[in-house]
């Protein structure tokens, strides 16, 4: 690239800059908005661009201009100047490449190095046509003799494969990389550290440009050659370089410098993930240099070795090949372990010779990795003793918050590595999860084989930081070896709990050991807590009281760390509790929670007392996880009970406490994103509290009913504050006011809709009496509030969110399902509807006229069709599956008033029901596509809707010709679904429809042998009768005439004879 300086700086123009810039950089001087102002009016003159660039890469040839200010002109014109470069005229352009190459070659390290950041962000922001005249200039700094120009070069280099590695794999024509490439791999033998690492890393963002066949594995030429033409790019230099680039990476991996070979390990860690095939013949060497590197005096290069090992291990291929290299190293299939250990914590395992063998050196390395440094426990104490003085602001996302209202059965799992510290990722954690990793992917006799010796002596040592760490180990093979475990699990466990307990024989146990101790536990709950054997569970009694005594009264100890890892232990134990424990013969099955439950709750209760905001939410977490595995209505007071002896009052006080303060304080310590919101200080700690009341107001039932106006009223008033907020802004929005609100989180809604959802449940069609006519806000009535609620829930179910219009919908099913339809949506309101779309987007009809059903109730039937068009379902299926089982609510609440409307509805519901369960069927929409498949709970949900308006109105909608329902496409999905449906109430009014809209027109099964087929089968998914007798009838009825008309299912063991 030709440097033409064509232009020459104004010295007062110049000095005007440099003025600004000091303005600038100081926020305390009274100027410092006026200068920002400044700034934001002369981004796009070309003159100032220019001075701003003159200070940046000349500014040493003037006094005054410090260092700090050079570096703050070069990062202004990245961050105000480039948005605002298509305004310049192109010359402009020019000098600023040219200036910022001078720039690149400044004696001083700062100027160079934010040089190349602007180099790296023309390459982002612009085509290669515009600056690939810079790479023959970088290219000739690269090959120079003088080090700063090198320096320059790489850092710019750098930031071009990082921000445009693509860009310049894509050049057909000048071929880039083919000369940079070759330039950077020279550099890797320099003397100098900086260059040797700046080409490496250079070079590991090239590897992310190998083709996706070649990523692969796969060798075929043809396949590759048209991959890259259909593309538009080529084979990616650095493979034509790859042998170079590996002996390279041989001679790095015993360098001197930390960051070099941490660089080298990245390189294979990439290469392993993309290139693993092209490694095999080098991965023996390989896998040795990373044994070395997990042990590497510099943490952050054995972090990088563990995530090799993660990557190898996760790999299909990488697996076999270690578990092949193991066996043949040790000349047998595997060792199993000895399952009689004696006394204490013991860990016997038989021994064999694997001196070859990878994965036995490579286990003992990754455990000696897992323990606490003396900087992490002193960094782990300082933040929480700051946590504790509220020094330290805990900024608190939503991150326990799940919604409950998609109504699936999916579960996030939680991890960790037992130490109950900080968040900062640290080679103990990074070496956890890798050997979590193994003992999932490779047989467990090998994994325990190696593992537990080293173990048995990490448990065995006098220093309890070495038994710490083992301790851990124990917990990181749970996962994969849970069964395996089971025979030393028990000579464990009195270890585990002294160790909670704090008396290991007059040792003292620190915090760490203790929670560490406490996270095995809940690691092993499901061994200690299953119920699927019932003589060995019975007689675990004695010892799930003893676990739970233990963990209890750890649980009220003053140690936040040691509170917050018996919270997470005791969520496992609920969670693996839920099923009772069979007794003996003649006795009624125990649920260990039953026999605990006033002891948890008065540590709960105790908790709520002295906890922290932090543990707060983990204890509300673990209450929650208490509930939703006891069931609803299992904490329910007796009728005659004295309401301040029930288990509700042991809790529910302190908890709505936490939340009535949490949204109506401003003195809660260590929060931060408080928005004063009226008599609201909305705040994230509210989330989980939230979600905690969402779980517990079913599990106390009517116990909720003196608390449940005043939730109400809360959770509506805290609604209408976050949509105030939103309306306000689009207010200003629509004046031309440019001033923007802090807008509050749509999480509040979400979670409001949620608790409101958890109290309708709980009060069992007495929602609006209890909960809107108890106790009215000062100046409101019920029906005042109960047209308050009409109205949110008819503007959040076609709200711009859907996780709100997902809340809204299952809040509308919960309070139809209870009965509350007809008080609430039938009501006279003078409420001004919206009118959603009539027609959807594939041209069906979507009205629905008002003169058939309220008005009320025909907006929000005409909202859930809205989000039941198939394209819709696709994009948000959470709010399709709860759109579709509201509806199905509503239909069956209004009955014999559904006919007039029945008909519309069965169809909406018909095309989506094929549209998921048969998609290549022709009434499924064309070009709707489930990725993954359609969720089995919308495929659930839409069965059960189709039948229950069948149920209400089966003539009207069997009788129709050319209805989609009466389709054997439809019929064949139907049947389907409805096997994936459970037990229940609603499984029967599904088949009661079926059977109903049957009756009325049988041809459709008769005529078509799929749909027998499908419907025996849907008859054979029912391993004992239908709760309701008419539908066993029915079916019987609708067998025995497919029998006598002929028909062969073709079902070994056809269920005529059971009906």
């Amino acid at each position: 690239m030709t440097e033409t300086r064509q232009w020459s700086p104004d010295p007062s123009a110049l000095e005007q800059v440099a003025l600004m810039l000091n303005a600038l950089r100081d926020p305390t001087r009274g100027d410092h908005q006026n200068a920002l102002a400044a700034l934001q009016s002369d981004t796009a003159n070309p003159t100032f661009v220019l001075h701003l660039l003159e200070i940046f890469s000349q500014g040493g040839k003037y006094d005054g201009l410090s260092t700090d200010i050079r570096q703050l002109a070069g990062l202004i014109v990245k961050n105000y100047v480039f948005p605002h470069f298509g305004e310049l005229p192109a010359n402009v352009f020019q000098v600023v490449k040219e200036e910022i190459l001078r720039a690149l070659v400044d004696p001083l390290h700062k100027i160079r190095s934010t040089a190349g950041i602007l180099v790296g962000r023309i390459c982002d922001a612009f085509s290669i046509d515009n600056w690939a005249d810079m790479i023959e200039s970088l290219l000739n700094m690269l090959q120079s003799d003088d080090p700063v120009r090198i320096d320059g070069a790489l850092h710019a280099t750098q930031r071009m494969c990082e921000d445009a590695c693509e860009k310049l794999n894509m050049d057909t024509v000048r071929r880039p990389l083919e000369f940079i490439v070759p330039v950077l791999l020279k550099l890797l033998n320099s003397n100098e550290t900086t260059f040797r690492l700046k080409a490496l890393e250079s070079l590991n963002s090239l590897i992310f440009l190998i083709p996706a066949a070649e990523r692969d594995g796969v060798q075929d030429e043809a396949t590759d050659r048209d991959t890259r033409r259909a593309s538009g790019s080529t084979p990616c230099a650095l493979i034509t370089h790859m042998d170079a680039f590996l002996s390279h990476l041989a001679a790095l991996a015993s360098d001197f410098s930390a960051p070099v070979r941490r660089a080298v390990c990245q390189a294979i860690v990439l290469l392993t993930s993309f290139q693993l095939a092209m490694l095999a013949p080098l991965m023996l060497d390989i896998c040795t240099f990373m044994i070395r590197a997990v042990m590497d005096q510099e943490e952050a290069v054995a972090m990088e070795a563990c995530e090799f090992w993660w990557v190898l291990v996760e790999s299909i291929d990488g697996c076999n090949f270690l578990i092949d290299q193991h066996m043949t190293a040790t000349g047998a299939a595997s060792h199993t372990p000895n399952n009689s250990p004696v006394g204490g914590p013991s860990l016997s395992i038989s021994s064999a010779d694997n001196a070859n063998s990878i994965l036995a050196a490579l286990i003992p390395n990754l455990i000696s990795r897992l323990g606490l440094t003396a900087a992490q426990i002193e960094f782990d104490r300082t933040e929480e003793e700051a946590e504790d003085s509220g020094e330290k602001e805990i900024n608190f996302k939503p991150i326990h918050y799940n919604t409950r209202s998609s109504r699936s059965d999916e579960e996030g799992e939680e991890g960790g590595d037992g130490g109950g510290g900080s968040m900062l990722w640290t080679l103990r954690k990074e070496s956890a999860r890798v050997l979590d990793c193994i003992s999932c992917a490779v047989p467990t006799d090998i994994t325990l084989a190696l593992a537990l010796p080293v173990l048995q002596q990490n448990l065995s040592s006098g220093d309890v930081w070495v038994v710490e760490a083992g301790v851990l180990g124990l917990g990181a093979l749970s996962r994969g070896c849970m069964d395996e475990m089971a025979p030393f699990l028990p000579s464990i466990l009195p270890f585990l709990l002294a160790s909670i307990s704090d008396r290991m024989g007059g040792t003292e146990c620190p915090p760490e050991l203790r929670c560490v101790s406490a996270w095995v536990i809940g690691r092993y709950s499901y061994f200690w807590f299953d119920c699927s054997d019932e003589e060995q569970t019975f007689a675990r009694v004695e010892t799930q009281k003893e676990i739970l005594s233990c963990l209890l009264t750890a649980m009220v100890q003053k140690i936040t760390k040691l509170q917050a890892a018996v919270c997470a232990a005791l969520c496992a134990i609920f969670e693996s509790s839920a099923c009772p424990v069979p007794s003996r013969a003649g006795e009624e099955s125990i649920n260990i929670l039953d026999v605990c439950l006033p002891d948890i709750l008065k540590h709960i209760e105790q908790a709520f007392s002295f906890y922290g905001v932090k543990n707060t939410l983990l204890l509300c977490d673990t209450l929650a996880t208490l509930c939703d595995s006891m069931g609803p209505f299992t904490l329910q007071s007796r009728e005659g009970d004295d309401p301040s002896k029930s288990y509700s009052a042991l809790f529910l006080p302190a908890l709505l406490q936490k939340f009535f303060m949490a949204l109506g304080s401003s003195q809660l310590t260590g929060m931060s994103q408080s928005i004063e919101a009226g008599s609201f200080v909305l705040n994230p700690y509210v989330f989980p509290i939230m979600e905690c009341i969402t779980s517990v107001a079913p599990a106390v039932g009517r116990d909720i009913a003196p608390y449940a106006a005043e939730i109400t009223q809360t959770c509506l008033r805290l609604i209408g504050v976050v949509i105030g907020a939103y309306q306000e802004q689009a207010a200003r929005e629509q004046r031309g006011d440019s001033t923007s609100l802090e807008l509050p989180n749509k999480d509040y809604i979400m979670c409001s809709l949620d608790v409101l959802s958890g109290v309708t449940e709980a009060l069992e069609g007495s929602f609006a009496p209890v909960a809107l006519g108890s106790r009215p806000a000062a100046g409101e009535n019920s029906e005042a509030q109960e047209v308050m609620i009409q109205q949110l829930l008819l503007c959040l179910c076609d709200e711009s969110s859907a996780d709100v219009r997902q809340s809204a919908f299952s809040l509308l099913g919960d309070l139809v399902s209870k009965g509350e339809c007809v008080s609430v949506f039938c009501t006279p309101t003078s409420i001004s509807l919206p009118s959603p779309p009539t027609r959807s987007d594939t041209g069906v009809n979507l009205a629905i006229h008002p003169s058939d059903i309220p008005p009320g109730v025909a907006y929000i039937v005409q909202v859930c069709l809205v989000h039941m068009e198939p394209r819709a379902a696709v994009q948000w299926p959470l709010v399709a599956n709860n759109a579709v089982w509201s509806l199905g609510e509503i239909c069956l609440a209004l009955g014999q008033a559904c006919a007039q409307i029945g008909p519309i509805l069965a169809k909406h519901v018909a095309l989506l029901l094929v549209q998921t369960v048969s998609p290549a069927s022709s009434l499924a929409g064309a070009g709707v596509v489930w990725e993954d498949g359609a969720p089995v709970a919308l495929k659930q949900n839409l069965a059960i809707a189709l039948g229950r308006i069948c149920m209400t109105c089966a003539r009207e909608v069997g009788s129709e010709v050319g209805s989609p329902v009466m389709s054997p496409d439809c019929l064949h999905s139907w049947c389907r679904a409805l096997k994936l449906v459970q037990y229940s109430s609603e499984r029967d009014q599904a088949f009661s429809g079926l059977v109903a809209v049957l009756n009325v027109s049988p041809h459709v099964l008769l005529e078509d042998t799929v749909a027998i087929e499908q419907f025996v089968l849907a008859c054979a998914s029912w391993d004992r009768l239908p709760g309701v007798p008419d539908v066993a009838r029915g079916l019987r009825d609708i067998l025995l005439a497919v029998r006598a008309h002929g028909g062969d299912t073709g079902a070994s063991g056809a269920p005529g004879a059971q009906w």
